[in-house]
């Protein structure tokens, strides 16, 4: 059962170090950590260093959204309609596929999405989250 638990632990942290922050052309921050990134999908950061606004893009079946924040894109949304009712920050905005996500970034100033594994596009700033970076 303990070489079970270790194989599990193991499997779960090499899918977590395929993770990637993709980001707008313009958005310009050398030192993109997985628990900034956490905090600005939870709604803690809304800003990036350079002060400008984060337009975070969604899309449902990440992995590492959930890894990153203990939540689903669909609990995260719920967590984000509160802060939109409350006043306090802007809806992210959601993507039905990969290729609408990218498009998102790449149209978007300011826009982050986060994917399992990195994407092959042109036009936007790839940042792999590494599991061992915080």
């Amino acid at each position: 059962m303990l070489r079970t638990a270790c194989i599990l632990v193991a499997t779960g942290v090499a899918q977590l170090a395929a993770a990637v922050a993709v980001l707008h052309h313009g958005v310009d921050d050398p030192e993109l950590t997985r628990e900034r990134v956490g905090n600005i999908l939870t709604g803690r950061v809304s800003t990036w260093r350079g002060g400008g606004p984060i337009v975070i893009i969604l899309l449902d079946g990440q992995r590492c959204v959930s890894e990153l924040t203990g939540r689903d894109v669909a609990r995260l949304t719920r967590g984000w309609k509160r802060l939109v009712f409350a006043g306090s920050a802007a809806m992210p905005l959601q993507a039905d596929s990969l290729p609408e996500a990218l498009r998102l970034v790449t149209l978007t100033p300011g826009a982050v999405l986060v994917l399992d594994e990195a994407p092959s596009q042109s036009g936007v700033t790839i940042v792999p989250l590494d599991a061992g970076t915080d």
